[in-house]
């Protein structure tokens, strides 16, 4: 009754919460999805899913369906991270996660390292949100972050500050960030410190928020890497309880994988400069290791 796109289908709209978020993932049309979705209940005569607070959730049927699917995509994904990990050498496809802020330091890196190791072939994905490296969508993240998952590999590039910015020393009004931004520590702090203020422009990235304050769109709250090649000029900070660090991730699976470990130890010496104010960093946990805070 079932088949494995169906499979697919049903746990990509499960995960995504919605079939339009689903449609993104799986580069298919929302309508096309929809229509999908209804011949299988039909088929099976009953709903998979029931809207709650905005998002589709599985129905009990939908969860039953939910929970197989995912078991073949994890064991899927396992023997993927396999096959990676048993290449020997320096060569294939690396596919890295990064954000839009990082992606002018990241992009740089990367070629230097392409020039090196010509028969690699990197696959940059620039996202705002966590992928999820257990399930093979990406080989390594490169993220800020202060507190990377302890069951990921990893090595810290460099650290960080934020500061309040502006074009000119005038300016009052504040750029914020929107709610796709509202988990990471930076844009709970700016809501507290903005109170009721209502903020002149509102931005879904730390990038934009740059180039808006670039822009003499108002000051802006921004990692000192985003500000420096702006041109920007320092308000305020550092700000101490903002300090963060940059880290290059990837799974146990590939963490001793000859491409991902040269990508990874290549990167991160070329990221430790280009983030890092002046030169200065915080020494990298060796590749290889469990992640651990070694300041």
């Amino acid at each position: 009754m079932l088949a494995h796109a169906d499979l697919d289908l049903i746990a990509t709209i499960a995960r995504a919460g919605s079939v339009r978020a689903a449609g993104t993932a799986l580069g298919a049309h929302p309508a096309t999805l929809y229509r999908r979705l209804s011949a299988i209940e039909r088929r099976l005569a009953g709903r998979l899913f029931h809207r709650v607070d905005g998002r589709l959730r599985p129905t009990e049927q939908g969860e039953m369906i939910v929970q197989v699917a995912l078991e073949g995509q994890a064991r899927l994904a396992e023997l993927n991270r396999k096959l990676s990990g048993a290449a020997a050498a320096i060569a294939g496809t690396i596919t890295a996660t990064t954000t839009d802020s990082l992606a002018p330091l990241v992009f740089p890196a990367v070629a230097k390292f392409r020039a090196a190791n010509p028969l690699v072939r990197v696959h940059v994905i620039l996202s705002n949100e966590e992928a999820d490296l257990a399930r093979h969508e990406a080989e390594v993240a490169i993220r800020p972050t202060r507190s990377p998952p302890e069951s990921l590999i990893g090595r810290r590039a460099a650290s960080f500050g934020y500061g309040i910015y502006a074009r000119d020393a005038g300016q009052q009004e504040w750029i914020a960030l929107d709610r796709s931004l509202g988990a990471i520590p930076a844009s709970r702090w700016l809501r507290e410190r903005l109170g009721v203020a209502e903020p002149a422009i509102v931005v879904n990235s730390m990038w934009a928020a740059g180039h808006a304050c670039a822009a003499g769109g108002g000051k802006a709250l921004l990692p000192d890497y985003v500000a420096r090649p702006l041109g920007l000029r320092r308000l305020e900070g550092p700000i101490p309880e903002l300090q963060s660090e940059v880290w290059l991730l990837t799974h146990q699976d590939l963490s001793k994988t000859p491409r991902i470990h040269a990508f990874i130890a290549s990167l991160a010496a070329m990221l430790r400069g280009a983030v890092a104010a002046d030169g200065e960093g915080l020494a990298p946990v060796s590749a290889g290791s469990t992640l651990k805070n070694d300041s």
